[in-house]
């Protein structure tokens, strides 16, 4: 947040660069979120499979199908 806050709301020109390691701290970050989105879609998607009546094998066949 300190970043956003300062590349946001600069006080002076210094507050505009963005040195290596917070590109890639941002980068790290952006990365876990996606990551943590892609689970609770396949969390959100087994529910409702579930929730349909859908098997266990069912649901394996399907993620194959949706991977490929």
């Amino acid at each position: 947040m300190d970043v956003r806050n300062r590349l946001m709301h600069p006080r002076r020109l210094k507050d505009l660069t963005v040195p290596e390691a917070e590109v890639e701290a941002g980068s790290r970050a952006s990365a876990w979120i996606s990551g943590k989105h892609a689970e609770l879609q396949e969390l959100a998607i087994d529910k409702i499979a579930y929730d349909l009546g859908m098997t266990a094998e069912e649901l394996r066949e399907f993620r194959h199908k949706r991977s490929h």
